[in-house]
C-alpha cells in the first residue's frame, strides 16, 4: 500500500496572483461565516506564495 504520487504542479506569479484575487471575490460573494473564512485562508495562502515566489527571484544580495 504505497504512496500515490501527485504529478508536481508549478506555478508563476501571476497565475498564484489571478488565483487569489478569484478566491477574494469569490468569498466577498458570500456572507460572512466558517465557508468565507475558509476561502479567504486559502486567498491569503495564495498571495503569500506569490509574494514569497516574486522575492526569491530578485537578485538581492545581503549587504557585505
Amino acid at each position: 500500500m504505497g504512496r500515490v504520487s501527485r504529478p508536481t504542479t508549478y506555478l508563476t506569479i501571476e497565475e498564484l496572483r489571478e488565483m487569489a484575487a478569484a478566491k477574494f471575490e469569490e468569498a466577498a460573494a458570500l456572507s460572512p461565516g466558517p465557508e468565507q473564512q475558509e476561502i479567504l485562508k486559502r486567498a491569503y495562502g495564495y498571495q503569500s506564495l506569490a509574494d514569497m515566489k516574486a522575492w526569491l527571484s530578485t537578485d538581492l544580495r545581503p549587504p557585505t
